[in-house]
């Protein structure tokens, strides 16, 4: 084990065991979520989160893109119809249907082919998808569906992400993509409270070739930076601005509020909607893998509530998957200042349906 993760790891545990911070309010949002072993999800987190916090501040990003991730980003189609894989229990997104399919299969399900059953990633890293240039003739995707021809989805990417694993090296991994494709790219992220430490982190990340964009005037810098092809990174777990109308999206157990920014920036300029999330294998070993991938859809406000909430039914999934990888630390489910408590008002009734 790197000496960092292990120091990171004792410092994570006397923040639970010693210290306690927001111990009691971790433990609480753990056990509502319904996630079992509470206590242990809770220890675990911490650890981790101090071995990530150290890596982030000594190290220099390891963090690999799965294959079909890339193939997203490059303008695959990456998901097959339900219908495609009849009983497999996965859904268009490649996620897990209500059958209760797992999104990441192990390889040995199907030895040699580094397909898993549900038609994604295996641990093997297998790409089981093909870009539009592979199968440029007949625009046909390994999957079997049809790829996205060059142009389609908009010229830019936008990258839903959340706070998973080290999402500062994999914001670093992403910026290294884009910069190999000639691609510009930056982050759309919140102030820090302390301006000393947000310009030390400004920094660091432009170290690690991230530029970030904060979120006032975010949306003309993010129109011209997708407009040069580029890609804008944003964290879709934050509590929003109390601006954004911001619809009310179950969540982890409870209602939360959500930003419809991700899905309008995609919609108001042509651009695919990629999200993603960090996937630690084992110490050290992270991945950024896909978990959606569609084109930029409408400004309809209902389909921007249906594309947003479909962001956090994925990212839920994965969680619940991985409990040890979210920040649990966040205050997720506050109200933005000047909207109603969570519970009243703009409330989507239902989970949407991810068929």
């Amino acid at each position: 084990m790197p000496v960092s993760t292990l120091l990171g790891r004792l410092l994570g545990f006397f923040a639970y065991a010693v210290v306690r911070v927001r111990r009691r309010e971790v433990l609480e949002r753990i056990r509502d979520s319904g996630i079992p072993d509470a206590d242990r999800v809770a220890a675990a987190f911490y650890g981790k989160l101090g071995g990530r916090l150290l890596r982030f501040l000594g190290e220099r990003p390891r963090i690999v893109l799965e294959d079909s991730l890339l193939a997203a980003l490059e303008g695959a189609r990456p998901f097959a119809d339900a219908s495609e894989f009849p009983g497999s229990g996965v859904a268009r997104d490649g996620g897990p249907t209500s059958t209760g399919a797992r999104p990441f299969a192990d390889a040995s399900e199907f030895p040699g082919s580094g397909v898993a059953r549900d038609g994604g990633p295996t641990k093997t890293g297998a790409r089981p998808f093909a870009t539009a240039s592979e199968n440029a003739a007949g625009g046909v995707a390994r999957d079997g569906g049809p790829t996205l021809r060059e142009g389609d989805g908009g010229p830019g990417i936008v990258v839903a992400a959340a706070h998973l694993g080290n999402w500062e090296h994999a914001a670093a991994a992403a910026a290294r993509w884009a910069s190999e494709q000639n691609r510009p790219f930056a982050v759309v992220a919140k102030p820090l409270s302390s301006p000393f430490f947000q310009r030390w982190l400004t920094a660091r990340r432009a170290a690690l070739g991230v530029a970030t964009l904060p979120p006032a005037g975010a949306f003309l810098a993010a129109r011209d930076l997708l407009a040069k092809g580029g890609v804008v990174a944003l964290l879709i777990d934050q509590v929003p601005d109390g601006r954004s109308g911001a619809p009310q999206i179950p969540f982890l157990g409870r209602d939360a509020y959500a930003d419809l920014f991700p899905a309008m920036l995609a919609a108001r300029t042509g651009a695919r909607l990629v999200q993603v999330a960090v996937l630690e294998q084992n110490v050290g070993d992270e991945r950024l893998v896909l978990l959606d991938a569609t084109g930029p859809g409408t400004t309809d406000r209902g389909a921007l509530v249906a594309r947003t909430a479909r962001l956090f039914s994925h990212l839920e999934a994965f969680i619940r998957r991985e409990p040890t990888s979210w920040l649990w630390l966040h205050r997720r489910w506050r109200a933005p200042k000047g909207l109603p408590p969570v519970g009243v008002g703009n409330r989507l009734v239902s989970r949407p349906s991810l068929r």
